[in-house]
């Protein structure tokens, strides 16, 4: 098992190509009121060499409480760290919060697959 490297969440070696979905939750602080935000999370990733340990996910996201970021930040700053600890065929973050009385949901998603060469013809 591989410990969270400079207090990211730890990963442990897996199969290839499973599916894997998670859920959690992270509080943070709207950048633009200052008032407190919480968002429920689904994480969803096919495995390439690496898999998270759900619980080190929950802990990791502890760290955004009390910090400044957009609903829209946030998503792409849990992709991005996922991207580089996992290295997965696909990721996909879903926050879904709400600002108010207006609901919000967040999607971010990539496909990190290599292309597929095309012969020449």
């Amino acid at each position: 098992m591989s410990t969270g490297a400079a207090g990211k969440p730890d990963t442990f070696p897996c199969p290839r190509g499973l599916h894997i979905m998670l859920e959690a939750s992270v509080d943070a602080v709207c950048p633009f009121t200052g008032a407190p935000d919480s968002y429920d999370i689904e994480v969803e990733y096919v495995s390439r060499e690496a898999c998270l340990e759900a619980l080190s996910l929950a802990s990791w996201l502890e760290k955004f409480r009390g910090v400044r970021i957009s609903q829209e930040q946030l998503a792409q700053e849990i992709v991005s760290t996922l991207k580089e600890l996992l290295n997965p065929e696909y990721v996909c973050v879903k926050l879904t919060g709400s600002h108010g009385r207006v609901g919000m949901v967040v999607e971010k998603c990539e496909d990190t697959s290599p292309a597929e060469e095309m012969s020449p013809i």
